[in-house]
């Protein structure tokens, strides 16, 4: 329609100039033109069509592969809606299938289907899930404070979260959370077992994933990535994890000891099949006293 319209204009603009006799042998002349012309155009924008229908192509193609890949992997049983999902600025814990995580913002811990935490260096702002809604590869949930977050599986395995206006208050500095950020799922180590034998017993306290757990163990709230807490008696040991590598079901934890600070190395190894935790291959980086963290010990999943 363009060209048309182009054509259209520039034939009438060079008759205004044309002398009446001098029309046909014009005539002649143009249209041989106008055919060169129109070969040209067709040329131009048959290039261009073809980019876009192959643009169009490579964009069809790349949704129909996540979406296969997210339909094979809700086919094959998992439930990806479940567990620990993070990144740098944001963790999950979510269940929505059967609504198992409990909640710390209401009075008896009361379980919901999960939790968003909003996290910075400067501390961290959690929301409870009240509802959630899964279709196929994509879940739409709604927090306590009515704000509706929408979770979408990736081809590559992540979730794509977007989020709304959401707020992290901190006593330094607020900071606001919107549009999208790509988390992904982590493993096992994620939340408390418990130990109890030969006259001792302890509490392994886990979030590799998201720093989430409170260590207040120099008179101030801070944000770390677990305890190991053991206790003979009246005698306590409580562990603080600084550092972690993870393959597979095994993470190698770096903490320091809570009777004199020294730094310590464990090997913590998870058993899906009954969910406990064992340590193995405690060894002292720094000069440190006895640590009651030993090798052996066995921690059931609590939750």
């Amino acid at each position: 329609m363009k060209r048309t319209l182009l054509v259209t204009m520039t034939v009438a603009a060079l008759m205004a100039f044309l002398p009446q006799e001098a029309n046909a042998q014009f005539f002649k002349k143009l249209g041989k033109a106008l055919e060169k012309v129109d070969k040209a155009l067709d040329s131009v924008v048959g290039d261009t069509n073809a980019k876009e229908t192959a643009t169009a192509k490579q964009a069809t193609t790349a949704t129909a592969t996540q979406a296969t890949a997210a339909a094979a992997t809700i086919k094959a049983g998992a439930k990806p809606f479940k567990g620990v999902w993070y990144s740098d600025e944001l963790h999950l814990n979510i269940d929505f299938y059967n609504n198992s995580i409990p909640n710390p913002m209401s009075m008896d811990e009361e379980p919901c289907p999960g939790l968003i935490t909003l996290m910075s260096a400067n501390g961290s702002t959690s929301y409870d899930i009240t509802e959630a809604k899964i279709s196929g590869s994509k879940a739409i949930c709604k927090t306590s404070d009515d704000s509706a977050v929408t979770m979408v599986l990736q081809a590559d395995r992540t979730m794509k979260v977007t989020l709304p206006e959401m707020l992290l208050i901190s006593v330094k500095e607020n900071k606001t959370f919107k549009g999208d950020y790509i988390v992904k799922r982590g493993g096992p180590f994620a939340g408390i077992w418990t130990f109890k034998g030969n006259g001792s017993e302890g509490m392994l306290e886990l979030d590799l994933y998201g720093k989430s757990v409170v260590d207040e163990s120099d008179g101030t709230v801070n944000m770390c990535y677990g305890k190991i807490s053991v206790c003979y008696g009246m005698n306590i040991d409580n562990c603080i994890i600084t550092k972690w590598t993870e393959e597979g079901n095994k993470a190698t934890v770096t903490f320091t000891g809570g009777r004199d600070g020294g730094i310590h190395k464990a090997m913590l190894t998870y058993n899906p099949a009954n969910g406990k935790i064992s340590v193995s291959d405690v060894t002292d980086v720094s000069d440190c006293s006895e640590c009651y963290v030993t090798d052996g010990m066995v921690f059931s999943k609590n939750r």
